[in-house]
């Protein structure tokens, strides 16, 4: 039983440094063929302009409601993405920072402060609707 055990932490360990490894190259490539490009600036400036919209436009007595709601709507997107990614079902080619998951500054952002806008421009209408 110890011999698998340790053959099993080799095994681990050899993944982590493949892991290692690829970072290191899709951080290359991210160098070398994202930064800067146009879909760069467009990511960056949907990561950023939503929430000073949101910031500037928002009812400031409405703030903590709204975002109660927006982080509740961050955590379930990030996480039903996190699968889609983990599982192959898609992927993100020009991700605003290389080290961490491309799909966090659309979850963290566009889909939360639209379902915070339509909450707040449409409060007669059912949240479940919107």
């Amino acid at each position: 039983m110890g011999t698998y055990l340790i053959k099993e932490a080799e095994k681990l360990e050899e993944l982590y440094k493949q892991v290692s490894e690829h970072t290191n190259a899709k951080y290359s490539i991210w160098v070398d063929s994202v930064l800067f490009t146009w879909q760069w600036w467009v990511g960056v400036s949907l990561s950023m302009l939503p929430w000073v919209l949101w910031i500037v436009f928002r009812r400031k007595e409405s703030t903590l409601r709204l975002l109660t709601v927006g982080f509740f709507v961050m955590f379930l997107s990030t996480f039903l993405d996190s699968l889609g990614v983990q599982l192959g079902f898609w992927y993100y080619k020009h991700s605003v920072l290389p080290l961490i998951p491309a799909y966090i500054p659309w979850d963290a952002t566009l889909l939360p402060v639209t379902i915070m806008a339509l909450l707040q421009v449409k409060p007669k209408v059912s949240p479940y609707l919107k």
